[in-house]
């Protein structure tokens, strides 16, 4: 009586130990690779479903997988940058989805009514007033900017 391989099932060579199952290296190392292949699949038949639509994710799938495809994810970054792009305009007070993250008004001329409420400020180096200044102008010249930033980089 000849000893099958379990694999393959061709015959295991006489030179192999009594209780062989494989015939050479590649069957019991393929062997070995779909059990331990099945069994973390196994693992992963009871992990958290697709966080977009709730859809089981696929066990072949890594184990750090969040959504069940490319497009759920895609379609969940969507409507997570477009929920976080969401402002309140500050002059209407209208809810608009800004282009840019620094965009604070819904419109152009919302944002030249908001300059101009801004007022009048002094510039921070020399003192004298800037008077229609942007939000974030701090500064009445080129000259008063660059002075600061040679003291900044003195200071620091």
């Amino acid at each position: 009586m000849t000893r099958r391989c379990e694999r393959c099932g061709a015959p295991i060579p006489g030179h192999k130990r009594a209780d062989a199952v494989y015939c050479s290296k590649t069957c019991k190392n393929t062997d070995y690779g779909e059990i331990l292949a099945a069994g973390r699949i196994d693992d992963k038949r009871d992990r958290a479903p697709c966080l977009h639509c709730g859809a089981p994710i696929p066990p072949e799938a890594p184990a750090n997988r969040r959504f069940c495809s490319i497009t759920c994810q895609r379609l969940a970054r969507r409507v997570r940058d477009k929920a976080a792009r969401v402002q309140t305009c500050p002059v209407c007070g209208k809810t608009f989805n800004a282009s840019i993250p620094d965009q604070t008004c819904c419109s152009h001329a919302c944002a030249a009514v908001y300059r101009r409420e801004a007022g009048p400020r002094p510039c921070q180096c020399c003192g004298k007033e800037i008077p229609a200044p942007l939000p974030e102008q701090k500064w009445c010249s080129s000259r008063c900017r660059e002075r600061a930033w040679k003291i900044r980089r003195r200071k620091g």
